[in-house]
């Protein structure tokens, strides 16, 4: 580190920074570098022009770490978009649940939708559409309601909820019932603005369970960039190239409406090897240091309080 440049860090842990915060940190900060640690995020919305602006005219240099892909931002970002990779594993090691062994299939696909973001809406239309609510297990908490007046064609915006304590926890983490007894995960990603590979894909991963996910576009060629197998087996992934959301939406729903006419337990012995080679592959991104960003390293000796939870990712 530049013996010039003094730094203080801010974790964002359990809600992002907002414009008055920003300014705030300004207004106190010594330093002449402030780092915001966003990684469980994908933007940082309060990084306003008048804010980048305020920093500038401080002389304090910002810079924002994201756990997603490039997000074409108009500050200094840095990304590292395998953070819910050792986040998600990190957290499963808190919960009991057994990893998914093919064993009573009763249900070809689950999907679990808790906010109503705006590409989730999409999705559940389309699977009203495809006539798919009830063909297998889906859920739509609507946990904060966003985007109550969506215009759907096709759903009634109903609350779908399962019989387990998600809805009043709100913690991604608890696995319900019936996720052993479905052998698809049909997963609809944190957003579609960027590629942010969050918990939603992870669990899966590590629990070895076939998914699908939609995300942005070109979210499962990162999926490949990573060293991840996509399940073509079955499903066909050219939705991943549709620049249309919905039109990416529909295809990708058409992929789901392929698991209702399979063997269940066939395709999931055919699958097998991929499910193994995909969750041996999360593990050894757990276990890459290289993939940890530079600056993380850096401040692990700074503050305890708000580093710690990265130095079991750095040492273990």
């Amino acid at each position: 580190m530049d013996n010039q440049t003094i730094r203080e860090y801010y974790s964002v842990v359990i809600h992002r920074v907002d414009r008055v915060g920003l300014l705030e940190i300004l207004d106190k900060t010594i330093a002449n570098e402030v780092i915001i640690l966003s990684e469980l995020e994908w933007e940082l919305p309060g990084l306003t022009t008048d804010v980048l602006t305020a920093y500038k005219n401080r002389n304090v240099n910002i810079k924002v770490v994201l756990g997603s892909f490039d997000t074409s931002t108009e500050y200094e970002t840095i990304y590292w978009p395998t953070f819910w990779i050792n986040w998600a594993h990190e957290n499963l090691r808190y919960v009991t649940v057994n990893k998914f062994d093919g064993t009573n299939i009763k249900y070809p696909f689950i999907s679990l939708n808790n906010r109503s973001h705006y590409h989730r809406c999409v999705f559940i239309d389309e699977m009203a559409k495809q006539d798919l609510i009830d063909k297998g297990v889906v859920t739509w908490v609507k946990h904060l309601n966003e985007n109550f007046d969506f215009p759907y064609k096709h759903f009634d915006n109903r609350q779908l909820l399962l019989n387990d304590e998600f809805n009043n926890k709100l913690n991604s983490f608890l696995i319900p019932e019936e996720y052993n007894q479905s052998l698809f995960h049909v997963i609809t990603e944190a957003t579609h603005k960027a590629t942010f590979i969050t918990e939603k894909t992870v669990i899966p991963t590590l629990l070895k369970k076939p998914y699908i996910v939609i995300g942005s576009h070109g979210y499962n060629r990162r999926l490949i960039d990573l060293g991840f197998k996509l399940y073509d087996e079955i499903f066909d992934y050219s939705f991943d190239n549709e620049l249309d959301l919905f039109k990416r939406t529909e295809l990708f729903v058409n992929n789901v409406n392929r698991t209702l006419n399979i063997n269940l337990t066939d395709m999931y012995n055919l699958l097998v090897p991929k499910i193994e080679y995909n969750y041996n592959r999360a593990l050894e991104i757990i276990n890459d240091k290289s993939l940890i960003p530079g600056i993380i390293k850096e401040c692990k000796e700074i503050d305890d309080m708000i580093l710690g939870r990265y130095k079991r990712f750095i040492n273990d």
